[in-house]
């Protein structure tokens, strides 16, 4: 049955995750907030729909591995505030109200199960696909360097996590924690779940 709609339904996975991206981002320019596009979660979902309608899954694997742990933690935070009232990066912001939050909500919400299930649908291997991953926070190196430690994008001068202390080295640790710890077995994880090679 899904083999008969396959192409439809990852036409329409790739576009609900582009237009809600352009949602996204439109929404941060209304607010004055621009420099938001750096973060990973407000720009991989584009990137993941067009991945997906031009069914290159070298690029959606890779992209996944990488924004993988942001939307996690984003939507670990939310539920786990929402119910127990309990934040692990005593980032509450996101309780707010109104059409920008419902967008980037339902960003958040959406893209890791529909990235992942498009994946499952193109079923190809893709082993290599970390360095895609590699390739994209080199790209995002400049901006983030741009904007500084006041805006600290993706975490990169400073710890996200309550639990966690801005320490010495701690930018060399997050690159070489992230690789090593998220987006490598990740990779791995998903390439021991396709089929084919």
């Amino acid at each position: 049955m899904l083999e008969k709609y396959k192409h439809f339904i990852l036409n329409l996975i790739g576009l609900v995750l582009i237009i809600i991206s352009l949602l996204r981002f439109y929404s941060l320019y209304l607010e004055d907030m621009g420099f938001h596009i750096f973060w990973l979660c407000n720009h991989i979902p584009f990137i993941m729909g067009l991945a997906i309608l031009f069914r290159n899954s070298f690029i959606l694997i890779g992209e996944f591995c990488l924004g993988f742990l942001g939307m996690f933690v984003w939507i670990l935070d939310y539920f786990s505030y929402a119910i127990f009232k309990i934040s692990f990066t005593g980032n509450t912001e996101f309780f707010s109200t109104g059409t920008y939050f419902i967008i980037a909500f339902f960003l958040h919400i959406l893209t890791l199960p529909l990235a992942f299930f498009a994946i499952l649908m193109l079923n190809k291997k893709q082993e290599k696909a970390f360095f895609i991953s590699i390739i994209h926070f080199l790209l995002l190196i400049p901006p983030i360097i741009y904007f500084g430690y006041e805006k600290n994008l993706n975490c990169f001068f400073g710890s996200c996590l309550s639990f966690l202390p801005t320490f010495k080295f701690y930018t060399i640790f997050l690159l070489a924690a992230y690789f090593l710890i998220f987006i490598l077995p990740i990779n791995y994880l998903i390439n021991k779940l396709l089929k084919n090679s």
